[in-house]
């Protein structure tokens, strides 16, 4: 024993002496680069990512100066030094590049360089200005020798040690020292070392970040974890470390601490925490209450804060209070309680499926051209969940007041995939205990508000009826329809629509989807699903008709402390009004008794019809539904504009408190910026369309409305963008917008050849499918033609040319029919060559049907085309007409050329042989 002591003393008499020779002396160190995870970063995951740093090995007395520079010449960016304890007042950073610079504290600090990102590794050289003698670090990493470790921390008495491990480092003040030596937890520092390594890897797990791909690889950088006396509230997670808000690190050192678990997965939180729904304090209690659930299983309904450390059932009887008796939804309620209900949808949905969402907004944030403003958390967890599960999550989180996607809803719907809901919608509160113990063993976070299907309830046995009331202005238009209640594929009843209010009797509670036999292209309806849950139980579908696209609306989040919405304006151009919603008290405490926020509503006349203003706190919730005619004005007011009055569509003028629009055609104008809402109606159609490419929608789909919105804003747009995108996107109107295509052919000579130009057989046979579409179109040819001269297109005897429509989808929903070509090219020219001065007459056509009401037979009109991509109307029936086949004829053989289908070409044309194509559009509605 006396060996090994003197030993250690000779160790560190060596080391003391080592320090004071160093106190004049320059050293040298290496300082590591690590690659930067981009595909971390770009998706808003901080995960540490100033973090990491590298210790110089001594402790830095007070008032002692430390030179430092960078001497590696292939280094360009300077590096941070800092000077930490365990009180950020007192600690120092500077900045070092190639000259020599001075820091220094008055307290005791420990140094440390931010570890670079890159690939090549800094140099610095340092300098200590003092004759005093520098404390050594004392530092442990696993399976060092934990004796040796703190023999050191005594006989130098340091003021700080530190813990190093793969995903972190651990900074500990002197106070913590015997905590850690004496732990009631951990039985070693290594296993306090597993402890977290396994805290890290299992966050890694929850977000995907299996090593699988460029975007699901792990990071190199470290977490650090410390103490600070003057930090913000309990602990923090910021982006240089995260820290205990003590003088001490205890949080770090008890194994059960949620506040450990809570500000580690801050750093897992990604850009999408607050879009579309504020998680800033509640996401990354997901990872959290995950982690303690999957290492103690139901255990830790004891200690969990998930649950209130075992006070689950006040934690479910306050959320049945707020939200199925007040009918309040996720925005308004508390913390624990918004967990609460995100922990329910992530369970239903599976671990794996959670780490898919992660692995896929990766992906999107890594393309350049993404906007992951417009990209939100409610869409994300209803795209995936339901994918991945083939369960259809909407119902459940707009019960909860959730907002989605009508896209992605109308997906799962399409999908035919089964609705999920939460017990306490299906289930009345008298079987709630019965339920609780039929599903409970099988779900490991168990709550009255845990999310089930129709099946797992269905052996309680229980039924109900239901009336749906359909509010619709004209209850005709669904007449002869039926109704249906659908489990997935299965329609479990349907009933034929004679009235408004519908009946369905003996109904096995749970969660239906609602589907009409027809759905109009008309209207759209909003109620898609019904919950049985009482004996009788009543819903309501409102049927509302299509004016404008849904494309052209617009949302302006008013954002408080925390970046916290507490109020949303959303227009509603279809119906020519707004709504404007407070859905927090407070919004901001900084602000108390002062204006915080307004809006103020002005019609076209300029006079004020509406007016609200909102205080820092003790604000009123209102949700209220205002007129919002064209020609409107609106005024807002946000105190903190620059950041927290957002849109996402650059409608916002961040330099002002105040903001003045005036509804227009397309939405709302900012009057000072002037903001194109047509590009950005562009924007928003060429989303939405890939969104419906990208789908697997089903090729029989008639009314999903997602392509009918896209339809009506096209049709919103002025030419000749309306043409372009029409023609770009016609493909996706499967069924709302049917084309088919022929040709004009002409070859332009000199006068007086006679070339002979063999004939050519019009197309004739039929060319569509289905119960709707363009069945046979002809193709004109042209003989040769003399310049400055007009020709009939040829016809064979016996032949005709003309177009024929076919409508027996049995709706009336009335169609029309439009034509356009583009330019005249040359065929056999290598450089194209376009005929100028053309121009085609299509005559008013003849129309002949056998199986249509010719008695009051669609319009015809003659067409006159002088110019590429202008589409005009051709032939049209009105609402209620047109059922049937009907054809418009052109021409025959016998038609004289002023009655023919005939083109023109201008004395100042080129010869050549010349093409063109004629694109054909039938469109699912009237001319008028």
């Amino acid at each position: 024993m006396k060996q090994k002591i003197f030993i250690s003393i000779i160790l560190l008499i060596g080391l003391f002496s080592t320090g004071q020779s160093a106190a004049a002396e320059v050293k040298e160190k290496e300082i590591k680069s690590i690659e930067e995870p981009v595909w971390l970063f770009k998706a808003g995951i901080s995960k540490g990512q100033n973090h990491d740093r590298q210790d110089l090995g001594f402790i830095l007395a007070e008032n002692t100066v430390l030179k430092v520079r960078q001497i590696n010449t292939e280094i360009k960016n300077k590096l941070t030094v800092r000077l930490l304890s365990n009180d950020s007042k007192e600690e120092k950073s500077i900045s070092v590049g190639s000259e020599w610079t001075e820091i220094s504290s008055e307290a005791v600090t420990v140094p440390f360089v931010d570890t670079p990102f890159g690939n090549v590794n800094a140099t610095i050289e340092f300098q200590i200005e003092n004759d005093k003698i520098q404390k050594l670090l004392p530092i442990y990493e696993k399976k060092e020798n934990e004796t040796q470790f703190f023999n050191l921390w005594d006989q130098m008495d340091s003021e700080f040690a530190l813990i190093k491990s793969k995903n972190f480092q651990f900074f500990l003040p002197q106070i913590d020292k015997e905590l850690l030596r004496k732990s009631k937890d951990f039985d070693s520092i290594d296993e306090l070392i597993d402890h977290y390594e396994n805290i890290f890897d299992t966050y890694d797990k929850y977000i995907g970040l299996d090593n699988s791909s460029f975007e699901n690889q792990q990071s190199k950088n470290r977490y650090f974890l410390k103490a600070d006396t003057n930090g913000p509230g309990g602990a923090y997670y910021g982006h240089i470390w995260t820290a205990n808000s003590k003088n001490n690190t205890v949080l770090w050192l008890n194994k059960m601490s949620w506040g450990a678990l809570h500000e580690i997965a801050h750093g897992y939180q990604a850009e999408f925490k607050n879009k579309g729904l504020y998680t800033g304090e509640v996401s990354n209690n997901l990872l959290a209450a995950q982690y303690q659930y999957d290492q103690y299983g139901k255990e830790a309904d004891r200690f969990s804060w998930l649950f209130n450390n075992g006070k689950r059932e006040a934690v479910d009887n306050n959320l049945y209070q707020r939200t199925i008796v007040n009918g309040e939804g996720y925005s308004a309620l508390d913390l624990r309680s918004q967990l609460v209900l995100l922990a329910m949808l992530k369970q239903k949905a599976g671990t794996n499926t959670y780490a898919k969402l992660y692995q896929e907004y990766r992906k999107l944030a890594l393309q350049p051209d993404v906007k992951k403003e417009t990209i939100l958390f409610p869409d994300l967890m209803n795209k995936y969940y339901s994918e991945t599960t083939g369960l259809d999550f909407t119902p459940a989180l707009n019960k909860w007041k959730i907002q989605t996607s009508n896209f992605q809803d109308e997906i799962n719907r399409y999908q035919n995939y089964e609705a999920v809901a939460s017990l306490v919608n299906i289930v009345p509160s008298s079987q709630l205990a019965n339920a609780r113990k039929l599903v409970d063993p099988t779900i490991l976070m168990n709550s009255n508000f845990e999310l089930v299907n129709n099946k797992d309830i269905a052996p309680l046995g229980l039924k109900g009826d239901v009336t749906i009331h359909l509010a619709i202005d004209d209850i005709n238009v669904l007449k002869g329809k039926t109704l249906k209640l659908k489990e997935g594929r299965r329609v479990i009843q349907e009933v034929e629509i004679d009235q408004e209010n519908i009946h369905f009797y003996n109904v096995p509670n749970g969660v239906y989807t609602v589907g009409f036999s027809n759905e109009s292209n008309e209207y759209r309806y909003k109620g898609h699903y019904v919950h049985i849950k009482e004996k009788n139980n009543e819903a309501t579908i409102e049927m509302e008709k299509l004016n404008s696209s849904e494309l052209m609306n617009q949302t302006i989040k008013f954002l408080g402390l925390s970046d916290y919405t507490f109020a949303n304006l959303e227009t509603d151009i279809n119906n020519e009004t707004a709504t404007f919603s407070v859905t927090s008290s407070t919004p901001h405490y900084f602000y108390a008794n002062e204006l915080y926020a307004s809006i103020k509503v002005f019609d076209e006349n300029d006079q004020a019809i509406y007016s609200k203003e909102i205080e820092g706190m003790n604000a009123q919730l209102v949700k209220d539904v205002i007129p919002m005619k064209k020609g409107y004005r609106v005024v807002l007011f946000h105190a903190e504009t620059k950041k927290r009055l957002t849109n996402g569509e650059g409608i916002i003028d961040s330099t002002s408190k105040t903001n003045s629009f005036k509804m227009t055609e397309l939405g709302l104008q900012n009057e000072t910026l002037k903001n194109d809402l047509e590009a950005t109606l562009i924007n928003k159609i060429t989303e939405q369309a890939s969104q419906i490419s990208s789908s697997e929608i089903p090729k029989d789909t008639i009314g999903l409305n997602g392509i009918k919105q896209l339809f009506m804003a096209i049709n919103a747009l002025s030419e000749p963008n309306r043409s372009t995108y029409l023609e770009k996107y016609n493909d996706l109107f499967e069924r709302s917008l049917e084309s088919a295509n022929s040709k004009a052919i002409v070859e332009v000579t000199t006068p007086d050849l006679n070339e002979e130009q063999l004939p050519e057989e019009p197309i004739g046979p039929p060319i569509g499918s289905g119960n709707f579409t363009i069945n046979a179109v002809s193709d004109f040819k042209f003989d040769k033609i003399q310049i400055g001269q007009t020709a009939k297109a040829q016809v064979e005897v016996n032949k005709k040319l003309g177009l024929e429509v076919i409508d027996k989808r049995g709706t009336g929903g009335g169609w029309n029919v439009q034509v356009a070509m583009t330019d005249f090219v040359a065929i056999a020219k290598e450089q194209e060559v376009v005929l100028k001065g053309w121009s085609l007459t299509i005559p008013k056509g003849t129309v002949t049907s056998k199986l249509g009401d010719l008695s009051a037979p669609p319009e015809t009109k003659e067409v006159i085309i002088n110019a590429a991509n202008a589409a005009q109307f051709v032939f049209s029936a009105e609402k209620d007409h047109g059922l049937g086949t009907y054809s418009s004829i052109f021409m025959d053989e016998k038609t004289s050329l002023e009655q023919a289908v005939r083109l023109s070409v201008p004395a100042y044309g080129k010869i050549g042989q010349y093409k063109s194509e004629l694109t054909w559009s039938l469109i699912d509605a009237p001319l008028n």
